[in-house]
């Protein structure tokens, strides 16, 4: 089994779908299809919504191929076959690569949070 370290990633709201096809793959358990959505994440408390910040275990060997796209799909396709999950594409692995960010900086408010809902 391979060592999984935990990694904060940011994506824009755009990418989400694509990002939760991804991550499906990457992600150790069977939740990753979930994994972009739950911390939603604005320039301010009230919103909009413009990323999706993940607390997430990731194959470190894999971060390096978060650079290049087509290394990357290679890769995620392989381990979609060992893991018996779906294969991704090659758009969704792009948009991907170019959106997330590693660890990124504390520069976003969580959306909703302290917010009371409309009556």
């Amino acid at each position: 089994m391979a060592a999984y370290i935990r990694k904060q990633l940011r994506i824009p709201a755009d990418i989400q779908d694509a990002a939760n096809r991804v991550a499906a793959v990457f992600d150790p358990d069977s939740g990753g299809a979930e994994t972009f959505g739950v911390c939603r994440l604005g320039p301010s408390e009230e919103g909009p919504v413009t990323h999706y910040l993940a607390n997430t275990l990731i194959d470190p060997d894999y971060l390096p191929l978060l650079a290049d796209p087509a290394m990357a799909l290679a890769a995620l396709n392989q381990l979609a076959d060992l893991r018996d999950r779906d294969r991704v594409t090659l758009e969704d692995v792009t948009a991907f690569c170019n959106g997330v960010e590693i660890d990124p900086p504390d520069d976003l408010e969580r959306v909703g949070v302290g917010v009371a809902p409309a009556a």
